[in-house]
């Protein structure tokens, strides 16, 4: 058993932590039943409205680096841009993801240029934010592309 604990516990510092909470969609503990006044309250109270609420109003929209680069593809200027591209981030690291997060980085930062702004210390805000997996886009940055 000790072995056995020993190898889970091992396994489980392994991961990445994450937060699970758990929503029961109704007292009466049926199936298909939502009530909604009730759920609401345990997602306030674990946080979860205040925190999608704020994330939702500085980034209101996200996809994921592959998604990016799928769905925005002609937005390259040329060909030759778009190897370039490739090339970089294929130089830069071997993994796959990384690569993906460089190109949509690339691609994003070339099409949306005029949303741009300086703020007051003279850092340039780019109008999208590139997570490990996924770009978070400002409000109105999608409409733009």
């Amino acid at each position: 058993f000790k072995g056995q604990l020993t190898a889970l516990m091992a396994n489980l510092g392994k991961t990445r932590t994450r937060y699970i909470r758990c929503i029961k969609p109704n007292t009466m503990k049926q199936p298909l039943v939502m009530e909604h006044k009730s759920t609401v309250e345990q997602l306030r109270c674990a946080g979860v409205v205040a925190a999608v609420t704020i994330s939702r109003s500085a980034f209101p929209n996200r996809l994921e680096h592959d998604t990016v680069l799928d769905r925005f593809k002609a937005l390259w200027r040329s060909n030759a841009q778009q190897r370039e591209a490739r090339q970089n981030a294929q130089e830069t690291t071997q993994d796959p993801t990384a690569q993906n997060k460089a190109m949509a980085d690339d691609l994003l930062t070339n099409a949306m240029h005029d949303l741009e702004t300086v703020s007051k210390d003279g850092t340039v805000i780019k109008a999208f934010v590139m997570g490990n997996t996924r770009t978070y886009f400002r409000a109105g940055a999608l409409e733009f592309l």
